[in-house]
């Protein structure tokens, strides 16, 4: 049946999953200090445009710093951090939306022999940049 549906010219309507997005802009920080970390976020300008954004804008910044308070002022719409940073902000009643976490891979504990497992860092004095 599709093969006679295709002779006779019949071709099946586009379907789309969700209409297009409501705004077609999202402005991103460009880290100019870089780091592997956040290679999703200049991946994701094609996938961003497939989706309907068809202004995608990265705005230069140096530092977390700068970024965050980019955010905050709404000068930058998304962007891509390490979550320890963020719940200092949500704790000082910044108004932040988290939506998931990226830096999965990148923290390493660091201690003595005599520390196994997080859990044994309880009670103890911890260092994190």
């Amino acid at each position: 049946m599709a093969g006679a549906a295709a002779l006779v010219g019949l071709r099946p309507a586009h379907a789309l999953a969700e209409p297009p997005p409501e705004t077609t802009k999202v402005r991103l920080a460009d880290n100019v200090t870089g780091g592997a970390c956040i290679a999703p976020q200049y991946v994701v300008q094609d996938l961003l445009q497939a989706e309907g954004f068809t202004d995608v804008q990265y705005l230069k910044l140096r530092g977390r710093v700068a970024m965050n308070k980019a955010l905050l002022s709404g000068d930058i719409d998304i962007n891509v951090e390490s979550v320890g940073l963020f719940l200092v902000q949500l704790d000082a009643g910044d108004p932040l939306v988290i939506l998931s976490g990226i830096h999965v891979g990148c923290f390493a504990l660091f201690a003595t022999e005599r520390i196994r497992t997080i859990r044994e860092l309880k009670g103890k004095a911890v260092s994190v940049t």
